[in-house]
């Protein structure tokens, strides 16, 4: 993408090692895009840093996914609102709005035990029965000691829901590596996108 370009001088006695930060600038893309950083010393390369850059506005596809309505949001938190920029979104903040929406995709962020939506399970069973794809984020039951996979995959009716913990999308709004994985979910919950096999691993 560009030229060598001096960056500054450092020495290390043997054994040593340092911590710097470097600001890069790049190119806006429109896919997810690996770029590399090579270090050199002098003429001698000595090591490579890779960089994974998304686009932004990663979650418009969601309006995609969604169809002609708007994607169904329960966030009595806030947590994702702040993520979903200039998306079209519906706020649903009781049982009886899920159960009364037209929303095809229904997002369920995190929250704790003082902000819970009464009936929420229900309703959203009954949404997914009646045709909607559900992916519900949830915060971690301290008093909850079974142990259950940090996401997986529900079918009701023909229509998927998808139970993610918490974990998986935190930081939303700046973490693309936790809009990948909202995205991904979404897809599998919509039928866009389905669990195959991994491949083989190469020896």
């Amino acid at each position: 993408m560009g030229d060598e370009r001096p960056w500054h001088a450092v020495s290390l006695r043997p054994g040593q090692a340092l911590l710097e930060d470097l600001e890069v600038e790049l190119p806006e893309v429109r896919a997810a895009t690996l770029f590399h950083i090579v270090w050199y010393d002098g003429g001698e390369k000595i090591g490579a840093t890779l960089l994974r850059v998304f686009p932004e506005n990663l979650l418009l596809r969601l309006s995609t996914l969604a169809g002609d309505t708007p994607v169904g949001l329960v966030d009595p938190e806030g947590r994702f609102t702040n993520a979903l920029g200039r998306l079209r979104y519906e706020s649903l903040s009781e049982a009886e709005h899920i159960t009364a929406t037209d929303a095809r995709l229904i997002l369920i962020a995190p929250f704790g035990p003082a902000h819970e939506v009464a009936g929420l399970a229900k309703a959203l069973k009954a949404k997914a029965a009646s045709g909607a794809a559900v992916v519900w984020a949830q915060a971690q039951n301290p008093s909850n000691v079974e142990l259950v996979p940090s996401t997986y995959l529900l079918e009701t009716g023909g229509r998927r829901v998808v139970i993610t913990s918490a974990q998986t999308v935190s930081d939303l709004a700046g973490s693309p590596r936790a809009q990948v994985h909202l995205l991904r979910m979404a897809e599998l919950a919509t039928g866009k996108a389905t669990l195959t096999w991994p491949g083989d691993v190469s020896p």
